[in-house]
């Protein structure tokens, strides 16, 4: 399944909450389900042209209820 997030809007401002540099943003997950405990593999990655980004330098994931 892939989920897209957008993190800034048409006129390129952030969406999500911030504190300091640390942005926030939540996505549903919608229809993925998870089934029970277990290994799981999370890809993460942009649609931007550029291959770095300059200002990103970390990606977390939590998963909640």
């Amino acid at each position: 399944d892939t989920l897209a997030l957008s993190l800034a809007d048409n006129e390129g401002n952030w969406k999500g909450s911030a504190w300091g540099s640390l942005r926030q943003s939540s996505l549903p997950l919608g229809k993925v389900s998870i089934k029970g405990s277990g290994n799981y593999l999370f890809k993460v990655s942009h649609g931007m042209k550029d291959e770095v980004l300059p200002g990103i330098r970390d990606v977390g994931v939590s998963l909640s209820k």
